[in-house]
């Protein structure tokens, strides 16, 4: 395979980021304002400028489906179309590719250490030499929502089986979990996450809008915890904490958001606790996001329109809009559970369709990667 790096920001890319295209943003955001600095606010707590910048690109071949990097690690594994390229984060340089076991396979996850993989298909799952691709286990599937690897073990959520499989990489264990055991419920499992210690893992059910949790010593479900809807992302900071990220309320007939994104708090301590929901006006419209263990921050990026403009079609054609559409990264305390900033980061257009988006925090590296449509970017603080 060929790649293409490109290194640097080009000038317009700088002034495509500037504070008037910050300005312009600003005003499909309630609550705009302006710092006596010329910096744009969005809501009380949210200071937003340009804050953050792609420092350098990378093209590879293909639309990146997920990016990943262990803690420890110093390489980006990136979800391609067919495979997976092993970028060395430092150099942004590609180590090695190699491909899937199966078609239509995409990562999951990586486990702790950083040295085994999770994939998984609409038909089958699998963990894997995360540098070499070599085969350790291959699980069967049933529209797999997602898997983790937690002490040697591959935790993969089936939607269509309504339920959680359990299969050891050594092959003494493989078992299926159904939450909802002697129960009249259907389980819709869908994110699957795991703790950094590997003792907790929990997955949302979209039938019954709860979170449930696992402890891996025994594969026993302890806790079941009502979120109301079904979130974006899902994040363990440790055993004790869930961290969901839930998208914006939008209005079925227009299209538009009537209510921002928010972040929620599961105490997994108990068996049913009260999430504790945060509100912000900065987290808009959340595509996805990354958390950084080591500083105890949450990164959500999110989309803002920029300019809506009507295409002119001929008669008896549906109408057409261009967007410019704006993503912003907000960074959000998790210890004070509040916004710390929104800054611009890039702007494209598009036609109602937001490429394929990505976001993953490089702990050992400290840098935040973003994959978008064919594109790795490496984020860099101004």
């Amino acid at each position: 395979m060929d790649f293409d790096a490109t290194v640097g920001s080009s000038m317009i890319a700088r002034l495509r980021r500037s504070g008037l295209i910050a300005a312009i943003s600003c005003l499909v955001i309630v609550g705009c304002g302006s710092d006596d600095d010329g910096a744009v606010t969005v809501g009380p707590d949210a200071p937003r400028s340009v804050g953050w910048a792609i420092a350098e690109s990378l093209t590879l071949p293909g639309t990146i489906g997920g990016v990943f990097a262990a803690a420890a690690g110093t390489s980006a594994h990136v979800s391609l179309t067919g495979g997976v390229a092993v970028v060395e984060i430092e150099t942004r340089e590609p180590q090695s590719t190699f491909l899937f076991p199966f078609s239509g396979a995409s990562i999951s996850g990586l486990n702790a250490q950083g040295d085994l993989m999770a994939v998984d298909s609409f038909r089958e799952a699998a963990v894997l030499d995360a540098f070499t691709g070599e085969e350790f286990l291959i699980a069967p599937g049933g529209s797999s929502g997602g898997s983790t690897i937690a002490n040697d073990t591959l935790y993969t959520t089936y939607f269509n089986a309504r339920g959680l499989g359990i299969n050891s990489i050594d092959g003494t264990v493989s078992d299926f979990l159904n939450p909802w055991d002697m129960t009249d419920r259907d389980a819709g499992p869908r994110i699957v996450a795991r703790s950094p210690s590997e003792a907790t893992v929990v997955f949302d059910d979209d039938f019954q809008q709860v979170l449930h949790v696992l402890e891996t010593e025994t594969n026993s479900l302890i806790g079941r915890h009502l979120i109301g809807s079904s979130p974006l992302e899902i994040f363990l900071p440790d055993d004790e904490t869930a961290v969901l990220v839930f998208p914006a309320v939008i209005q079925r007939t227009s299209g538009q958001a009537t209510a921002p994104g928010t972040v929620a708090f599961v105490d997994l301590t108990g068996t049913n606790s009260v999430p504790r929901v945060v509100s912000d006006e900065a987290l808009s419209d959340p595509v996805t996001a990354a958390i950084n263990l080591r500083d105890q921050l949450l990164y959500v990026l999110v989309q803002v329109v920029v300019e809506e403009n009507s295409v002119e079609v001929p008669i008896g054609f549906p109408p057409q809009i261009d967007r410019l559409l704006g993503l912003d990264l907000v960074v959000f305390d998790l210890q004070s559970r509040e916004v710390r900033s929104r800054s611009a980061i890039a702007e494209l257009e598009f036609d109602d369709v937001l490429p394929s988006t990505s976001l993953e925090y490089a702990e050992r590296s400290g840098v935040v990667l973003l994959g978008l449509g064919n594109q790795l970017h490496f984020l860099a603080q101004l």
